[in-house]
């Protein structure tokens, strides 16, 4: 990596350390980045997630894709702003509290394809447009996911979700799926009212 001159840092708007074997991002690095609005952090060996609220007042783009990052800790993350981009997708993170996007109340791109996300909640409601990816997952398909299936079928929500086709990857046995909920059809659960059992359907509706 190219360092600059310390003077240099107070004025660097877009910082492109992709693919550089990085496994630490330190929080002195983020103090002495006033203005920096883009952080490329991609393709690196990073483990714990940096802590990039310094850069509250102009961070706009976050970019930590295909890293070892296992955890996301709200702390690290909350009240950006600005924040508009933030890719998470291709680390180790098994689950994202959907608490840390009403921190990030400028977000319009959430990504966390790739990963090894078993659940993405609870429920949340968001007044402005957002995008967020959970493909290539393998959710764990419980009571609590219903809100994600609802949610898609609401037309012109401002939160909308992507998922593979066929999201679930637990639990196995489909009495354990089932939420009651006629929402959850073509998820993982309908109501059969013809002999009041209920059946699994993975994908789309039957």
């Amino acid at each position: 990596m190219l360092l600059l001159p310390g003077d240099k840092w107070q004025q660097l708007g877009l910082l492109q350390a992709q693919y550089n074997n990085l496994t630490y991002i330190s929080s002195e690095l983020m103090a002495q980045l006033p203005v920096l609005y883009q952080f490329k952090l991609q393709g690196n060996r990073i483990t714990v997630q940096p802590d990039v609220t310094p850069l509250a007042p102009s961070l706009k783009i976050l970019n930590v894709a295909y890293n070892k990052i296992s955890e996301i800790r709200s702390d690290h993350i909350s009240d950006l702003v600005r924040l508009e981009d933030l890719d998470l997708s291709n680390n180790h993170i098994k689950t994202f509290s959907t608490s840390i996007i009403k921190s990030l109340p400028g977000l319009i791109r959430l990504s966390l394809s790739g990963n090894k996300m078993k659940s993405f909640g609870p429920a949340i409601t968001v007044t402005w447009p957002l995008q967020v990816s959970l493909l290539d997952n393998r959710l764990h398909c419980d009571t609590d996911m219903c809100w994600i299936k609802k949610l898609i079928d609401v037309t012109g929500s401002m939160m909308t979700i992507s998922l593979s086709t066929d999201p679930c990857a637990t639990p196995e046995d489909c009495a354990a799926m089932c939420c009651h909920l006629v929402e959850c059809s073509g998820f993982y659960v309908a109501d059969d009212q013809k002999d009041g059992l209920l059946k699994c359907v993975i994908g789309n509706e039957q």
